[in-house]
């Protein structure tokens, strides 16, 4: 992805969604394909205290948005030459929509229908210490 301003000035905007899927999406774009930008590291990093949890992926994937945003953030470090690692200590793994049902029916949680009940289901599991957590380090 070449640098201009504009460019970084819209992919910063992006990362500041009130939406945590669109923060995502920007997200998994920079992990695919760094900037180069310095002006991105320090909105990355604060992003990977972000634990709003959203749609990771497809099929569809639960998870935080730290979870993205410390990809990102490596992606964008390796490509900067910055020899400092990425490490989350204690991060929800991010879940499929069956591995959530199946906790969650374990644990007794109700969920509800569609996806905002698996995001529902996912946060209350996560924030019983139900989700398995791990560290990631990048």
């Amino acid at each position: 992805m070449a640098e201009k301003p504009d460019d970084i000035d819209e992919i910063l905007a992006m990362l500041a969604d009130p939406d945590p899927r669109g923060r995502v999406l920007m997200l998994q774009v920079l992990a695919s394909s760094p900037t180069g930008s310095s002006r991105l590291l320090p909105r990355l990093e604060l992003l990977t205290s972000d634990t709003e949890v959203t749609v990771l992926g497809l099929p569809f994937m639960f998870g935080e948005v730290r979870w993205a945003a410390a990809h990102a953030l490596a992606a964008e470090r390796k490509i900067q030459e910055v020899a400092e690692p990425v490490a989350l200590t204690g991060i929800a793994i991010p879940l499929g929509s069956d591995s959530i049902a199946r906790i969650a029916e374990t644990h007794d949680v109700r969920r509800t229908g569609g996806i905002e009940g698996l995001i529902a289901a996912y946060t209350a599991l996560r924030d019983q210490h139900r989700v398995p957590t791990t560290k990631l380090e990048l």
